[in-house]
């Protein structure tokens, strides 16, 4: 147990279960962590599902009912995960339907088209499935380029044959008539022929064409959707041109008499030379078009984006590079396929050398933040509104039919199952081609657990018999929370854990501190990372550390005792390392830091380190999580008149970061300045200067109750309950120097010189109080309470346990509450 609590408080541990309660509690069997966290949709787990496979593409799919009708170019179907020319395998000729809750085949529908189908629409009431495409028969009945089938009894409609001349991309349909899109220029009516410049309209009774004949004047329709209401039809392609007005890649006309109606977004930016974009996929969900673009040329829209679908005001729209082909939203997530490989806009994965691709992704249906990157080229958005990323990352393999070297093409599901359809061989590295089904974690099997084995972890015997444990986070498919468990010496009952986000662009560093080991006792380790379902990777065991003997300081202690996440002492007689006694995020020193210089804390021998106020004299961590609420702690002396950083978040462990945020620094004048960037710089200054060559406590504090603080030798000397969140970000915590440009009294040099001691960062706000006493237990003002002493009974039957903690006892204080941690 650490030493320095108020004494007022009582810690009792025991193995298992968690809750807090004061005096008596009944413990019961707990439940898994809640995954995701409160007020973040939950998404599809990434188990892919057993389906029936085919052996060529899949180009577009709808859902009525329990069934997915897919269609594509491909010859046959197959049972899951069997080789082509299996036994089982029966013929399919570029259309196929599936069960969307077994995956298997629906024998009774079985048709063939003489070319590839390009989209696949149903009606409404769900009585009728459209397909267009390139084929001119189905079942060797002569139907050009789009046919009806009864979704009831699964046969070809008799009736519906429109003779289209050309090639259909995009179809919409209510209950009585169907709108076309593509590149065609007429319709053969029984009479005579009808021009038509890539659309038209046809009745479901009959496909006789209706009058309705706005053109696309440059370029082929490729998507196609109806609002809510059926009174306007959106209508996107690579035109940029219609109804004879300049109108790129999307617009609205009326349902009725095919004119244009107002549409007020642009998302998709004018052609420039060979280089457009133009959308993929309409989807309409609720009162919301979302819709996915592909891009032609470098750095050219290829993200989503979704707008009202009745006034066209734009939403939201992401940059997020990798060209979009099928978009599908469901409740608060809207999932894509595509090749995504910068997610910067989001604030998420950046572009990697070599490039690494995700073709299946998930965001949120709602508009949460601000782009957080470049805009594309001729976009006309900059700082728009942007969704989140949410952590849905299927292994989707690239296949090679077409050609194209892409994953999936398109997307569709219901309520409990998404689908997708393309051109992959395998998911998540089993074979399973061009169809794949998944479904939410209250149907699925749920074994899909973190993606990687950490290297084997690092350790450090620290003083005061204490083992400092330190490895890199792994990652999961569809959790972005997982718990490494610190297991001791071949034990396999855990000593400790540790819980982190992380994803595969983000793997912090993380750490546990291993505490009341018998001196010169030797110790290894190995961490077990599960997820909220239980699956779990093991690492190798770390190399054997001696524990060492001494003991703690009252103010060492203290800090440990508050919660410090990283608590850096700066104590370390040399070398290029400097220990978090916390967490195990060790800084890594320039070197222009000088060790061994006499430290800030009264009656302690740890030493302090300095800095000598260029860049050589900086300290990095590892990648770090970064708190919500949190607080900066630390001791400074300097007579600097050229200001300086102390501490701060950085997105660079080493060199100036160009993103900073939760950082204290020095004006030229020594003022302390604590500031954060929850979309804007907000800072707090201090009214006097500190930089006298003495050594000064300085506390920055930061929650969503309270706002912003500053305090300096434990007196409160700013405020600003108005600021309550920072940038939501990783990065690295930097110790002596990082950027500063651009922030309120920005010094002469973001590099301080002079002394920095006992650093600490708190993943929560601390109290006045708690800083005050840090302060006074610093300085030798304050004398340290001695700690109460944890004691309690049990009483068990069966997995009901009654705990009662009356026989604790402090002997300069009182015991006001109690706080158990099983």
């Amino acid at each position: 147990m650490r030493q320095w609590v108020d004494s007022r408080r009582l810690l009792a541990v025991a193995v298992g279960l968690s809750m807090a309660l004061a005096g008596t509690i009944a413990v019961h069997p707990a439940s898994a962590d809640t995954d995701p966290p409160a007020g973040t949709p939950a998404t599809m787990t990434a188990d892919a599902l057993p389906t029936w496979q085919i052996n060529g593409v899949v180009w577009s799919a709808v859902t009525v009912g329990d069934t997915v009708y897919a269609t594509g170019n491909f010859s046959k179907a197959r049972p899951p995960g069997t080789n082509e020319g299996d036994a089982a395998e029966v013929g399919r000729g570029n259309l196929v339907a599936i069960n969307i809750r077994t995956g298997a085949l629906i024998t009774s529908f079985n048709h063939t088209l003489n070319a590839q189908g390009l989209r696949v629409a149903a009606t409404p009431d769900g009585s009728r499935v459209f397909v267009g495409g390139e084929f001119t028969t189905v079942d060797g009945r002569p139907r050009n380029h789009v046919a009806a089938f009864n979704t009831a009894t699964g046969a070809l409609d008799p009736n519906f044959a429109p003779d289209v001349s050309g090639v259909v991309k995009a179809i919409a349909a209510t209950n009585t008539t169907v709108y076309l899109g593509g590149n065609f220029f007429s319709i053969v009516d029984p009479v005579h022929p009808d021009s038509r410049t890539r659309l038209a309209a046809v009745t479901i009774a009959t496909g006789a064409p209706l009058a309705w004949a706005p053109t696309a004047n440059d370029g082929e329709v490729t998507a196609m959707a109806l609002s809510p209401d059926a009174s306007r039809v959106i209508v996107g392609g690579k035109f940029q041109v219609l109804n004879g007005a300049p109108k790129v890649g999307v617009g609205a006309v009326n349902a009725t008499t095919g004119a244009s109606a107002p549409w007020s977004s642009t998302p998709t930016p004018k052609k420039s030379g060979s280089s457009w974009s133009y959308p993929t996929e309409f989807t309409v969900y609720g009162n919301v078009l979302y819709a996915s673009d592909e891009g032609n040329g470098g750095h050219w829209f290829d993200g989503r984006w979704a707008a009202n679908v009745m006034t066209g005001d734009l939403v939201w729209l992401d940059n997020c590079y990798g060209a979009s082909y099928g978009i599908f939203p469901r409740a608060d997530v809207v999932y894509s396929v595509g090749h995504a490989h910068d997610c910067t806009s989001l604030g998420a994965f950046p572009e990697t050398s070599p490039q690494t691709w995700q073709r299946a992704i998930a965001e949120t249906t709602a508009a949460t933040g601000t782009d957080k990157g470049a805009p594309s080229n001729n976009s006309s958005y900059s700082g728009q509104a942007t969704p989140s990323l949410l952590q849905w990352f299927p292994l989707v393999s690239l296949g090679t039919f077409t050609g194209q070297n892409q994953g999936a093409w398109t997307i569709t599901g219901d309520d409990d199952y998404v689908v997708l359809g393309g051109e992959f061989p395998k998911v998540n590295g089993a074979k399973q081609q061009g169809l794949v089904r998944f479904t939410t974690r209250a149907k699925a099997a749920n074994k899909i657990g973190p993606v990687s084995v950490p290297a084997a972890p690092v350790v450090t015997a620290l003083p005061a018999g204490r083992v400092s444990v330190r490895w890199q986070s792994s990652w999961d498919r569809d959790n972005s929370r997982l718990r490494y468990e610190v297991l001791r010496d071949d034990g396999t009952t855990p000593i400790g854990s540790v819980s982190g986000d992380s994803a595969f662009w983000s793997l912090p560093a993380l750490g546990f501190v291993d505490e009341g080991l018998a001196a010169g006792t030797s110790h290894t380790y190995k961490i077990r990372a599960t997820d909220v379902h239980g699956n779990k990777v093991t690492t190798a065991a770390s190399t054997a550390a001696v524990a060492q003997g001494g003991t703690l300081s009252s103010y060492a202690a203290g800090v440990l005792n508050d919660g410090a996440a990283n608590y850096w002492r700066l104590g370390e007689a040399d070398g290029t390392t400097s220990y978090d006694w916390a967490g195990g995020n060790h800084l890594t020193t320039g070197g222009g830091v000088s060790r061994n210089v006499s430290g800030a804390v009264s009656a302690d021998l740890d030493k302090a380190s300095g800095f000598n106020g260029t860049s050589t004299g900086t300290a990095g961590s590892g990648l770090a999580q970064t708190p919500t609420d949190f607080t900066l702690e630390a001791w400074v002396k300097t007579n600097t008149v050229r200001g300086g950083k102390i501490i701060g978040l950085g997105d660079k462990a080493s060199g100036l970061s160009t993103s900073n945020d939760r950082h204290l620094y020095l004006t030229n004048n020594g003022k302390i300045v604590f500031g954060v960037y929850p979309g804007a710089v907000r800072t707090l200054q201090s009214p006097n200067s500190y930089n006298n060559n003495a050594w000064h406590h300085v506390v920055g504090t930061l929650s969503a109750g309270s706002g912003m603080k500053l305090y300096v030798d434990g007196a409160l000397v700013g405020s600003d309950p108005a600021t309550t969140s920072s940038r939501p970000y990783t990065g690295y915590w930097r110790i002596g120097g990082d950027n500063l440009s651009g922030w309120p009294s920005s010094p002469l040099s973001s590099y301080l010189s002079g002394s920095i001691d006992d650093a600490a960062v708190y993943p929560t706000a601390l109290s006045a109080a708690k800083v005050a006493h840090h302060h006074g237990v610093g300085a030798g003002t304050v004398t340290p309470n001695r700690l109460p002493t944890a004691a309690f009974t049990s009483s068990c039957a069966f997995l009901d346990c009654t705990l009662n903690a009356a026989g604790s006892a402090d002997t300069d204080g009182t015991i006001a509450s109690y706080a158990w941690d099983f």
